[in-house]
């Protein structure tokens, strides 16, 4: 069994037995800055497969600067 996030993760499951089949990690996040929301200081991630779409953007992804404009 496989739950596709919108976040790009895909975690899999045996539809058996509902464990992992692979190794979900929980890592630290950054805390909410919405007044009087608590989320939770971890969440999960899948270590395989690999996210299928981008996780996180720079300047660098989003504009395709010249080299002369990187100079500046």
């Amino acid at each position: 069994m496989a739950q596709v996030t919108k976040q790009a993760f895909c975690f899999v499951f045996d539809r058996v037995t509902g464990k992992p089949v692979w190794p979900i990690q929980e890592r630290a996040v950054p805390a909410s800055e919405m007044p009087g929301e608590q989320a939770s200081p971890t969440q999960p991630f899948p270590t395989r497969p690999a996210a299928f779409d981008l996780q996180g953007v720079t300047v660098e992804d989003l504009i395709n600067f010249t080299p002369e404009r990187h100079r500046c």
